[in-house]
């Protein structure tokens, strides 16, 4: 008796979570905006899509290359792809993670950004200062994205090691950031 009291109670817990998810993807269904048909006939124009990934990436190199701080160790060599005779130290954009961060009501991203800093001769303590400058100019005012609200960037881990590859010093600096569609 105890046996089927049970499949039963799982069974009803079943049906309830289906029913749920049913009704999650009605509401999401209706909160989707309905688009105007053209006008008199007419195509209607595709409207401009902007990525979050790539307008955080554009804001994060403009900030890099404009501080006169930074600038004093990279020069404003920040890259994201390395010349072959690049000079160091220098920056480069890393891998960049992006992961639908989306509700009901609003669409978002969230995104995990990487820099990487390289450096030969100076040494760690050149690495630590860019990695240091960099630490302080993340902060939420000063990222302007197009289409997009910064909800938050933060630091999630960083790290320095002996890079024998480039006969120097290296350090990466994983970020974390959520944005939405304005």
């Amino acid at each position: 008796m105890k046996l089927s009291m049970q499949m039963t109670i799982t069974d009803l817990i079943r049906t309830l979570r289906w029913r749920k998810i049913a009704l999650c993807e009605e509401a999401a269904d209706a909160s989707r905006p309905i688009r105007d048909e053209p006008k008199s006939g007419g195509e209607r124009k595709p409207e401009p899509m902007t990525s979050a990934g790539l307008q955080l990436q554009k804001a994060l190199l403009k900030l890099l290359k404009s501080d006169i701080a930074l600038n004093e160790w990279v020069h404003r060599r920040v890259y994201d792809h390395v010349p072959e005779q690049a000079v160091f130290p220098y920056i480069t954009l890393g891998t960049t993670s992006t992961y639908d961060w989306s509700t009901f009501t609003e669409r978002g991203s969230e995104h995990f950004l990487t820099l990487h800093i390289w450096n030969r001769g100076t040494g760690r303590k050149t690495v630590f200062e860019i990695m240091g400058r960099l630490d302080s100019l993340a902060v939420l005012p000063a990222f302007k994205l197009e289409g997009h609200r910064l909800v938050s960037f933060t630091l999630e881990q960083s790290q320095t090691f002996s890079a024998e590859s480039h006969g120097g010093y290296a350090g990466i600096m994983r970020y974390r950031a959520m944005t939405e569609e304005l």
